[in-house]
């Protein structure tokens, strides 16, 4: 979990009244970068960071042989690339030196710096990012030999990043909690399912991760057809894949029957039409006129066809071979006679 004292979330006192009206910093803007801290300035030339998860941070296991516990370096400390000017966002000089600096640590958690070449875990540690560009990964470690260890609480980090060389204001605090991960049921493309993995173990293995908590089902993994904005559906998609492309999952052993995701006019109970995909007009009990129709050219009162599901283009191909059966057949009596 991470975010900005200035927005008052989660119950978190606001240093100050006037700094409750700032918006926290954290959408992403498609630096490619998702998981790190993103950091440029502001138009008053403050150091900002921006970011895109708003849980605690989930560090992985590790037992030795020099650090035991949990540990993971991400998210890493990214310089901006490009401004941003509709977001108020702009490139660090290039005469900044950027440095981190703990402001406050929970007991038991320990920042290493790049290479190990140093452990912060006390206010006022401190270690240089560097001259932007930079891309610097520390190390976050909850120490299973501290005498604070417990695998089930979550450690909070507060930070800022102060320049070096003067040429930007340093930032405001920003909070970041952190936890022990707990493993999750683990997804292959064969259907098998694996409990008791944790996200990069099943990562490695090619898999796709289910989520924390997660338990495998009895069937084992089940895909189903996965939507698109675009209007395109792909089959055989686990759910959580689907949701990680940015799709929408139809189900356990939906599949992609035509116009199923793409937007067209749908009358509902009440004859009133909407604009809406395949399926969601189907979730509304509605009748679908079929994709790239449109409300303004359609009468709900009319009786129209809607595109058959993959099951109805079945029954319609064997509906059309049994009609060129029996013409056949008929064609045979005929001659015979």
């Amino acid at each position: 979990m991470l975010y900005n004292r200035r927005t008052c979330a989660l119950s978190i006192v606001c240093l100050s009244l006037a700094a409750a009206s700032s918006t926290l910093a954290g959408d992403d803007h498609g630096h490619g970068h998702a998981g790190d801290f993103i950091v440029g300035k502001d138009g008053s030339d403050q150091i900002e960071i921006e970011f895109d998860f708003d849980e605690s941070l989930p560090l992985g296991p590790i037992d030795g042989p020099l650090l035991f516990g949990c540990v993971n370096d991400e998210p890493g400390f990214l310089s901006l690339d490009e401004d941003e000017p509709d977001e108020g966002f702009f490139v660090l000089p290039g005469g900044a030196s950027i440095v981190f600096e703990i402001v406050s640590i929970s007991v038991g958690l320990k920042v290493h710096t790049p290479g190990f070449g140093a452990v912060l875990d006390s206010p006022g540690a401190q270690f240089v990012l560097g001259s932007p560009p930079f891309d610097v990964h520390p190390t976050f470690h909850i120490d299973e030999n501290d005498p604070a260890f417990d695998p089930d609480a979550e450690f909070s980090l507060t930070l800022r990043l102060l320049d070096a060389n003067g040429l930007c204001n340093p930032s405001d605090e920003y909070v970041v909690m952190f936890r022990c991960a707990t493993p999750g049921a683990c997804c292959f493309a064969d259907g098998d399912c694996e409990d008791g993995e944790f996200e990069e173990e099943c990562e490695d293995e090619g898999g796709a991760f289910l989520g924390e908590g997660t338990v495998c089902s009895p069937g084992g993994c089940v895909t189903g057809a996965c939507c698109f904005p675009e209007g395109d559906c792909h089959d055989g998609e686990l759910a959580v894949e689907c949701a990680d492309e940015g799709g929408e999952f139809l189900g356990d052993d939906s599949g992609c029957s035509p116009g199923v995701c793409q937007v067209g006019a749908c009358c509902l109970n009440d004859q009133q039409c909407q604009s809406l995909r395949g399926f969601e007009c189907s979730g509304q009990a509605g009748d679908f006129a079929g994709p790239g129709t449109d409300c303004g050219s359609i009468s709900c009162g009319e009786v129209f066809e809607p595109i058959p599901t993959t099951s109805e283009w079945g029954l319609v191909i064997l509906g059309l071979g049994l009609a060129i059966s029996a013409k056949l057949g008929f064609a045979r009596l005929r001659i015979a006679a």
